[in-house]
């Protein structure tokens, strides 16, 4: 594990990283970690382009950041099955080492692409990050499609009626745009207007969606249909 170190200033942001990615699902559910939960992230990724051997330590961000969100995230995964086999335990370290090992790549290449071209990281990593996601969404027996960034905000529906229009997958998109706005209108809060451009951006952009859902949930006609009853044992 001697090539996955990271330096002690960067425990914090992959671990309150991690936190707010879990506080963005079931059973917290909370609404604005959804905006925040990348923006440390982007702070690693960028970081870490002053190290001669960045890409090694941007995958190590990835990988660490990765297993922390996700082995919180699944933890269900020992409680559900390991009444049926304490193996379990293995399957669970297994899913998540996978995953801290896609986000380890995620995190190089983004940091690759960024350091050798003039493109901003707020357009790379959105389009990796979503990239991804549709990737763990397909892997076969350890698919999560539900484990995207965008269905984090189920929960808040009228935020989430620009899925009928950009499906699941635009909404992460736009989440992670808006995490990559803020991370680097923090970073760049020296240069007064762009940092007020990139935030007003992102608080123009959550406004036309809830607009745009309180026009489409108008439209809507709801009615019961059925009532479904569920037994545990």
């Amino acid at each position: 594990m001697k090539g996955l170190g990271l330096p002690r200033s960067e425990w914090p942001l992959v671990v309150g990283g991690a936190l707010l990615v879990v506080a963005s699902y079931p059973p917290f559910h909370l609404f604005f970690p959804s905006f925040l939960c990348l923006v440390p992230a982007v702070w690693l990724i960028l970081d870490a382009a002053a190290d001669p051997r960045s890409f090694r330590r941007r995958f190590a961000q990835g990988f660490w950041f990765g297993l922390f969100s996700h082995g919180l995230v699944l933890y269900w995964m020992v409680v559900a099955l390991w009444h049926f086999t304490p193996l379990s335990a293995l399957g669970y370290a297994a899913t998540i080492s996978i995953f801290a090992l896609w986000t380890g790549l995620l995190f190089g290449v983004v940091g690759w692409v960024t350091s050798r071209t003039s493109v901003s990281v707020a357009l790379v990593f959105p389009a990796a990050w979503t990239a991804l996601e549709w990737i763990t969404g397909h892997q076969g027996d350890i698919r999560f499609p539900w484990l995207g960034l965008g269905t984090s905000l189920t929960g808040y529906p009228m935020v989430v009626q620009i899925a009928d229009v950009v499906g699941a997958r635009g909404v992460t998109l736009l989440l992670a745009a808006a995490n990559a706005a803020l991370a680097v209108a923090w970073l760049r809060r020296a240069d007064r207007q762009l940092a007020v451009r990139a935030v007003a951006g992102v608080a123009v952009g959550l406004g036309l969606a809830v607009g745009y859902g309180a026009m489409r949930m108008s439209t809507l006609s709801l009615r019961p249909v059925g009532r479904v009853a569920a037994m545990v044992s």
